[in-house]
């Protein structure tokens, strides 16, 4: 990169430094979570909340909208053995709930 393309992005307030791994890790993490969140809500017909507990994604919504989840993953015949799923009614949260192990 020249002087000049540094100069003129530093007068745009870019900053052609480049990322640290944590920042590229976080951005990969949110990309992740959003995508799944629109995956999820297609399938599911609904808007669904996804939280990230271990090595587990929840989604929780409506008893159908889960049922829906369950459905479509434990159907697959490409799942890996290691994937596990869940679906139930959580009486803590009073929230049904998909859970899927990766």
């Amino acid at each position: 990169m020249s002087r000049f393309e540094k100069y003129i992005g530093e007068m745009c307030g870019k900053s052609h430094k480049k990322k640290k791994k944590e920042e590229k890790v976080a951005e990969a993490d949110s990309n992740l979570a959003k995508r799944l969140v629109d995956q999820w809500k297609k399938i599911a017909g609904e808007q669904v909340q996804i939280e990230m507990q271990g090595s587990a994604f929840y989604g929780f919504g409506s008893e159908l909208a889960t049922l829906r989840l369950y459905m479509k993953y434990s159907n697959k015949g490409k799942n890996n053995p290691g994937d596990k799923f869940d679906v139930g009614y959580s009486k803590n949260l009073k929230k049904y709930y998909f859970r899927m192990e990766v």
